[in-house]
């Protein structure tokens, strides 16, 4: 019988009277940036949450440390965390939020110079706007180049200034996208190549069980870019950074997505990162458009599915989606030397195995290319395979915007609420808008 694919409960509210405090302290914005609210303009009401243990605890350690990280990756990465401030008698404040109130966090502590964190886990498509060498510490003041010998030069590259080209951020983790189907469900005999032979073998399948994340924003363009990505293209001309999306290439792409949602059972408007992990550990769906390798793992590797080859459309070859989270200090730091200490651990094989008992996908290739971890982790092998041939996102300052500006135009395509015609040719003047501010646009 076929799987009931249904939207996952959304998550209860955290209750405002269980906030405690411990040596991991989760500081929501509301408390930690009013003095940048009327900056950034995008303050959260969230309560402050533990990420772990269970008590209140001294802070009577000798050294103490401020991390910003994003929220999802706090909460699995706590055991780590506790196991750094054991090691070097540190109490650690995480300041855990999600990626876009991270984004303004940072953007008032890093342009402003607040003086709120000592460390801060960046997304790589924000290092064009705020990594900047005169704001952060850079190359040897930042990491030695032992600790970042073992990283795809790739990926090294993402942490580089755009103004002075300048190590302002080291990478400490990695994430690749793929197709993914469970292969006794729909049938799969052949491996497909194409997008055209992937819906071919859904529809083939007689299964409506496939996930298409669709979530208004980032999520829509994600899986659209991915899919763009096949037919050759992106949603900016390279060297010129011209918009792309009235192209023949992006018509194509958008069929591709709408031929695939009538496969699905959920609407992709509700289909999110989160929602994709849920679906795959209950077993309630047979196929995944686009899926993360880290939320493929936090799934536990689900049995009997595999990971394909990037899939292409007119392009030569197919390509993944690349994207990887660095950490950087900014220079208003104030123990610069523990800063750099916690860096330099994080890249560290222990901590770097214990990213992988989290779900999470290191960036040294010592630990993803180690016998032991490929042989007992289902996936991983594909996972590592998958690294030379994925793509980065355009290092762009407006890529943050543009990429929400398309992935809105995406859902509203999907939901019905525009032609491709009208939705694409909105948003491919509002990213020209955007571009042309940000001074990016060559033509």
């Amino acid at each position: 019988m076929e799987p009931t694919v249904t939207a996952p409960e959304p998550a209860e509210p955290p209750d405002s009277h269980s906030a405690v405090v411990s040596r991991r302290r989760l500081v929501g914005v509301a408390g930690l940036a009013l003095a940048g609210a009327a900056l950034s303009g995008r303050v959260s009401n969230r309560n402050p949450r533990a990420v772990g243990g269970a008590a209140l605890t001294s802070f009577t350690r000798r050294r103490r440390l401020r991390v910003a990280l994003d929220d999802q990756h706090a909460v699995r990465l706590a055991p780590l965390i506790s196991r750094f401030e054991e090691e070097h008698d540190t109490a650690i404040e995480v300041m855990a939020l999600p990626a876009p109130d991270l984004y303004s966090l940072l953007a008032v502590e890093l342009l402003h110079e607040t003086q709120a964190v000592d460390v801060v886990s960046m997304s790589d498509d924000w290092i064009p706007s705020l990594g900047r060498s005169a704001v952060l510490m850079s190359d040897g003041d930042l990491a030695s180049d032992e600790f970042v010998a073992g990283v795809d030069q790739r990926v090294i590259e993402l942490g580089r200034s755009l103004g002075d080209d300048r190590r302002v951020a080291v990478p400490w983790m990695i994430d690749i996208g793929f197709t993914a189907v469970n292969i006794d469900a729909v049938g799969m005999t052949t491996v497909p190549r194409r997008w055209s032979e992937f819906a071919e073998l859904i529809e083939g399948s007689g299964s409506r069980a496939l996930a298409l994340a669709g979530a208004s924003g980032e999520v829509a363009a994600t899986t659209f870019r991915a899919i763009l990505i096949g037919h050759g293209s992106d949603i900016v001309e390279p060297v010129t950074n011209r918009p792309t999306v009235v192209d023949y290439d992006a018509r194509r792409a958008i069929d591709v997505m709408r031929r695939l949602q009538a496969l699905t059972t959920v609407s992709p408007l509700a289909v999110d990162d989160r929602a994709i992990s849920s679906f795959l550990a209950r077993g309630t769906i047979t196929s995944c458009v686009h899926v993360w390798a880290s939320t493929w793992l936090d799934a536990g590797a689900p049995a009997g599915w595999t990971l394909l080859p990037p899939l292409r459309a007119s392009a030569p070859r197919g390509s993944r989606l690349l994207r990887c989270w660095l950490l950087a200090i900014p220079k208003t730091a104030l123990d610069v030397e523990l800063s750099r200490t916690f860096v330099a651990w994080m890249l560290e094989s222990g901590a770097q195995r214990s990213l992988l008992d989290a779900g999470l996908i290191p960036s040294t290739m010592a630990v993803l290319e180690d016998r032991d971890e490929l042989a007992t982790r289902p996936g991983l092998g594909e996972i590592v395979r998958g690294l030379s041939s994925s793509v980065a996102r355009p290092r762009l300052r407006a890529f943050p915007d543009i990429n929400r500006v398309c992935g809105e135009a995406v859902a509203a395509i999907l939901a019905d609420n525009a032609s491709p015609g009208e939705a694409f040719r909105a948003a491919n003047a509002e990213m020209r808008r955007i571009l042309e501010r940000e001074g990016e646009l060559r033509l």
